[in-house]
């Protein structure tokens, strides 16, 4: 009777869209200015996309994506009216005859007509002396064991032409072909699909009735996600699926929520238990990951980093760029601690979409100068006193490993540059410039680390500034 049509509805389980409904409350959500703001964005982001494409290049890609701008309203209106709207109708229909048949005293459950085969249906309906409960409890025992199987990814040889298939990109082939498993338990590997890195406690969720045991703070871990799930990506902080690629519902809605998320690991739910104390980590190509790309994915990107195209390039810059002019709005207090940083207000006033300002929001947050909270947008974070201390404390250990590291290896041209550093920070401070002092000071401590020539050092210490390694 189809594959969605025993599943209850928002009739007959609310709470999910209740909790969609009271986060859009919470954060005053405006529809109108919303979907403005996104027909904006879409505009400006279509710009970015043939931004420096001339000729035959630029002629290619924009008609790529007149293609694909009118193809994209097609999934959301075939999920709502064909695989939602449809069965739930039926659904409908069908509940009410259950209930007629409980009322005749024929089955126990009106969700039993969900257990009962379309021709077995009739005939129960025609003849009320048809044994129909025995065929709906074996029908439900049978449903109960058939959860319990898994089944393989796939079945067969996985040809070229196969794997063209668009569609397939969706559960993440034909990148999942090639990820190997590690003999040892504790290890689950994936597909990257949204980026950072996060620890917390597992929970494995396998159905909507065991929503109520996620906290704020865990990591979800389960097979998939349909849109009955959003509800969970406003409590949780990292994501880990058996099914889907980079670019299915769990892995776009983690991306939306800025949530680390390792998707098509297809043993996630049988390798690690509720209670598990689990580390997951993004897409980042030099860092080791809990969750590694396939190996073609590794490939490509090592193939990025050797040529990269010119688009990514000026896409990096660009969020850069935004994340520097959102710091230097923080340190000279035009933003203050606690005060709300709207997006589309951003990307108006800079002049971009909202892609680079999301971006630059999240490296922000990576390094505790904004907290990101699902559904109710970014905030300017206020570091306690003692986070403070701790973070001065790591930062001054590097800096002083870098100062014995370069002391014999600098020359009197990065002396000098120092020594006018120092006059500028100075200067700043007589005149109360906190920014300029701080990128002065940023400056002065990149030449010592870029001179010590550890790129060990190097890196750990662009991760602890805030406009990242001067050079």
């Amino acid at each position: 009777m189809g594959a969605r049509v025993h599943l209850p509805n928002r009739l007959r389980r609310p709470d999910p869209f209740l909790e969609t409904v009271k986060g859009y409350i919470e954060t005053d959500y405006d529809y109108p200015s919303h979907v403005k703001s996104l027909a904006e964005d879409i505009e400006k982001a279509c710009a970015e996309l043939v931004a420096g494409l001339t000729g035959e290049g630029r002629a290619k890609v924009e008609a790529a994506n007149i293609i694909n701008r009118q193809m994209a309203p097609l999934t959301p209106d075939h999920h709502f009216y064909v695989d939602q709207g449809t069965n739930a109708h039926l659904r409908l229909v069908l509940i009410c005859i259950g209930k007629k048949l409980v009322q005749a005293g024929l089955l126990d459950d009106p969700e039993d007509v969900m257990f009962l085969r379309y021709n077995e249906l009739r005939y129960l309906i025609g003849d009320p002396t048809f044994a129909a409960k025995p065929l709906v409890a074996a029908a439900r025992a049978a449903y109960k064991k058939a959860e319990t199987i898994k089944p393989r990814d796939w079945i067969g040889t996985a040809t070229e032409s196969q794997l063209q298939f668009p569609y397939l990109g969706l559960w993440g082939f034909p990148e999942k072909l090639y990820i190997e498993q590690a003999e040892a338990t504790d290890t689950v590997q994936g597909l990257a699909a949204s980026p950072g890195v996060v620890e917390g406690i597992a929970k494995v969720v396998m159905t909507i009735e065991e929503f109520d045991k996620v906290e704020k703070g865990d990591i979800l871990v389960c097979q998939m996600t349909n849109p009955a799930w959003v509800t969970l990506f406003t409590k949780i902080i990292g994501l880990v699926t058996d099914a889907g690629g980079p670019v299915s519902h769990p892995g776009v809605l983690s991306r939306e929520f800025g949530i680390p998320a390792v998707v098509g690991s297809s043993v996630g739910t049988a390798r690690i238990k509720d209670g598990d104390r689990v580390r997951v980590t993004g897409p980042r190509a030099w860092s080791r990951s809990w969750a590694r790309p396939s190996r073609q994915r590794r490939a490509s990107r090592m193939a990025q980093r050797m040529d990269p195209e010119p688009e990514p390039i000026e896409r990096e810059v660009l969020s850069a760029r935004v994340k520097d002019r959102v710091l230097r709005w923080i340190l000279e207090g035009e933003l203050a601690p606690g005060s709300r940083i709207v997006e589309t207000r951003v990307a108006r006033q800079l002049g971009t979409s909202q892609a680079p300002v999301r971006e630059a929001l999240r490296d922000l947050a990576t390094l505790g100068f904004v907290e990101i909270r699902p559904y109710q947008g970014s905030r300017v974070r206020q570091p306690s006193a003692a986070e403070l201390r701790e973070a001065i404390a790591v930062r001054g250990e590097l800096e002083a490993l870098a100062g014995r590291l370069a002391a014999p290896l600098m020359t009197a041209e990065e002396l000098g540059e120092l020594e006018e550093l120092f006059r500028q920070m100075e200067q700043a401070a007589l005149r109360g410039d906190a920014h300029e002092q701080a990128v002065h000071n940023a400056r002065f401590h990149g030449i010592i680390v870029h001179a010590a020539g550890n790129r060990a050092l190097e890196r750990l210490w662009g991760c602890s500034s805030p406009s990242g390694a001067p050079t």
